[in-house]
C-alpha cells in the first residue's frame, strides 16, 4: 500500500526533529525501509531539518549513513549531525532549525511570568529525572527573587513530565504551548524570560525575543545555545557542581544580550532563500 501511494508522488520528505537515534531500537531501521520503498517506487528522498543521533551502536550508525547515501538531498540541524553522517558533501548540508523560520504574530506584551519550558525524560534519562527537577526548582526560585511568577509550559502535553515543583498549593500551574502559531506567539510573548529543557523552546523563545536560559539535557541544546550566542548560559543539571540560574537569567535579560541575540536570530532566517535553492 504505501508502495502505491509512493509512486503517485516526486519527492519523500524526511523530517524534521531528532528522528535518527538509537533511543528506540527500531527507529532507524523504520526511517532506512520508508526511504528504501520511495527509491522502489522511483520518488526523490530529501531530509529537512532532521537531527542525527545520539547513536552509540555502529550497526545502526552504519544504517543511518545508507539512509543518507539513498536520499538526493540531506539538510541538518547541527554540525553534530553532519559529522555523523561522514561530514558536509555535495549531499549533506547544515542548516539553521526550521523552527526559526515560522512567522510568530503580534507584538510583545509581557507580564511578570517565567516560563519553564519542560521535556519528559526517556529511556536512560529517567534515573537523572530527580537532578532535572531540582534543577527547575532553582529556576523557578531564581525567578521568584526576580519578582517573576514561574509557569510550567509543555509542548508534548501527553508525554511531558508533569512536573511538581514547590509545596502543593504552591506549584506552578501547567500550561500547554500552542496548538497554533498565532497562540504560541502570544504566550511565548507574554513571558519576561523563559528556561527550556526543550531546543525548541530555546529556539522559539530567541524567536520571539524572549531572554532564554537553557537546560542541556541532550547536545543538541548546547549546539543551538551556540548559535545563537547564549552557550555561556546553559545550566547542566547532571553535572556535580551546578551553575547559579539566577546568575544565567539575570545575564540572559541583560539588554545588550537579548540585542545581540535578535541579531543571531536574523542571521540565520536571512538563510532562508540559500534553503530553498
Amino acid at each position: 500500500r504505501a508502495i502505491r501511494e509512493l509512486r503517485r508522488v516526486d519527492l519523500l520528505l524526511v523530517g524534521g526533529g531528532g528522528l535518527f537515534n538509537d533511543y528506540w531500537p527500531l527507529l532507524i531501521p523504520r526511517y532506512l525501509a520508508w526511504i528504501i520503498a520511495a527509491r522502489i517506487a522511483g520518488a526523490r528522498v530529501a531530509w529537512l531539518g532532521v537531527g542525527v543521533g545520539p547513536i552509540r551502536r555502529r550497526p545502526w550508525r552504519w544504517l543511518t549513513r545508507l539512509a543518507a547515501q539513498l536520499s538526493d538531498r540531506v539538510l541538518v540541524r547541527d554540525a553534530s549531525s553532519a559529522e555523523l553522517l561522514g561530514g558536509p558533501s555535495a549531499r549533506v548540508s547544515v542548516i539553521p532549525d526550521p523552527a526559526l523560520f515560522v512567522p510568530l504574530p503580534g507584538e510583545r506584551q509581557p507580564e511578570p511570568i517565567l516560563g519553564l519550558i519542560v521535556r519528559g525524560p526517556v529511556h536512560d534519562d529517567e534515573a537523572r529525572a530527580t537532578g532535572l527537577v531540582e534543577l527547575l526548582g532553582e529556576a523557578a526560585a531564581a525567578g521568584r527573587s526576580a519578582g517573576l511568577e514561574a509557569r510550567v509550559l509543555v509542548m508534548a502535553p501527553s508525554a511531558d513530565r508533569a512536573y511538581h515543583l514547590g509545596r502543593a498549593g504552591d506549584r506552578p500551574p501547567v500550561i500547554a504551548l500552542g496548538p497554533t502559531a498565532a497562540e504560541l506567539g502570544r504566550q511565548l510573548g507574554a513571558l519576561q524570560a523563559s528556561v527550556s529543557v526543550r531546543l525548541h523552546g530555546v529556539l522559539l523563545s530567541a524567536l520571539a525575543g524572549v531572554p532564554c536560559v537553557p537546560i542541556a539535557y541532550d547536545d543538541k541544546v548546547s549546539l543551538a545555545a551556540e548559535q545563537l550566542g547564549i552557550g555561556d548560559l546553559v545550566l547542566h543539571p547532571w553535572r556535580g557542581a551546578r551553575e547559579s540560574p539566577a546568575d544565567r537569567l539575570a545575564a540572559a535579560r541583560d539588554p545588550a544580550r537579548v540585542r545581540a541575540v535578535a541579531e543571531r536570530v536574523f542571521g540565520l532566517r536571512a538563510q532562508a532563500e540559500a534553503v530553498r535553492g
